[in-house]
């Protein structure tokens, strides 16, 4: 894939234990988004050694290799695990919502695959659990209003509650409560 100019290279699931597949993309590739389903904690601590080994910057993706995955089984706990070994995660949503991948961005996730179908009734396995357009727009609509959210606006309480703070605060006092 190199030499088709590519720069960035998704290693899948599958080969988290394809140890030397993983050291040739290190050196060889410039950004690797990296998949740590259908993994033990042992095989993505010893992967995880071999991506800071080499020059490629990496973003450790939390995946459950199921498809579909069910909503219970989707572990986001495990992002923040992740998230302990490595600054970069993302997630890899393998269920039919369109606002787990929200959920991810809470956890800390900066990057996000799902996939996309035009047509659920197309042969493959992924038409299936893979989202259309408008099911598509929602996911990221939400994902938009999570990072909206998530916004620190500090401890105090902003300038958009000044009515409440300057009109409402101390209107009753204990008397009123006699």
């Amino acid at each position: 894939m190199r030499s088709l100019g590519l720069s960035k290279i998704k290693i899948p699931s599958h080969e988290t234990t394809n140890l030397a597949l993983i050291e040739y993309c290190a050196q060889e590739y410039d950004y690797i988004y990296f998949s740590c389903g259908a993994s033990l904690e042992s095989e993505l601590i010893k992967a995880h050694e071999i991506l800071k080994q080499g020059s490629a910057e990496f973003t450790l993706m939390h995946c459950i290799s199921s498809y579909p995955c069910p909503i219970e089984k989707g572990n986001l706990a495990r992002l923040h695990w992740l998230k302990s070994l490595h600054q970069n995660i993302g997630f890899s949503d393998h269920t039919l919502s369109t606002s787990i991948a929200a959920i991810a961005v809470a956890c800390g996730a900066s990057s996000i695959e799902k996939h996309f179908t035009i047509d659920k009734s197309l042969p493959g396995r992924d038409n299936q659990f893979a989202l259309d357009e408008s099911e598509f727009s929602l996911m990221a609509q939400t994902i938009n209003d999570a990072k909206l959210a998530l916004i620190d606006h500090g401890k105090d309480y902003l300038d958009i509650e000044s009515d409440t703070v300057n009109n409402y605060r101390g209107r009753w006092e204990p008397k009123d409560y006699e």
